[in-house]
């Protein structure tokens, strides 16, 4: 049995001042980059439970991902729990510093690999 995954693809927003309104433009097409990143999980025989783009205001030093984020996304691994068929791995797709990868880690009780 492969091992069970979620997917998240962190999308940073952005405001354009020169246009002086807050309009958001992403650098990808968030829906296009989440696809590719549940193909690469399943082309090395990963079994994705749970796919989602998070939107995220600013990236958190320590975590990337808002606290409550971080929580939700801790009680969605828990869910997925069967007997010993956890969920052993959260893949971001998106370049973790070395702190952020160990804290979500911890905070999860899962591996966490990024984007590089």
């Amino acid at each position: 049995m492969s091992e069970k995954v979620i997917v998240l693809h962190p999308v940073l927003l952005s405001f354009r001042a020169e246009e002086g309104q807050n309009s958001r433009k992403f650098a990808r097409d968030p829906d296009a980059a989440l696809e590719e990143a549940v193909g690469l999980a399943h082309a090395i025989n990963l079994h994705v439970v749970h796919s989602e783009i998070i939107r995220l205001k600013a990236a958190q030093p320590g975590m990337l991902l808002g606290s409550g984020t971080v929580k939700r996304i801790k009680d969605l691994i828990h869910e997925f729990h069967d007997n010993d068929d956890k969920v052993g791995l959260a893949f971001v797709d998106y370049a973790l510093s070395p702190v952020q990868q160990r804290t979500l880690a911890e905070e999860w009780s899962a591996k966490v690999t990024d984007r590089t």
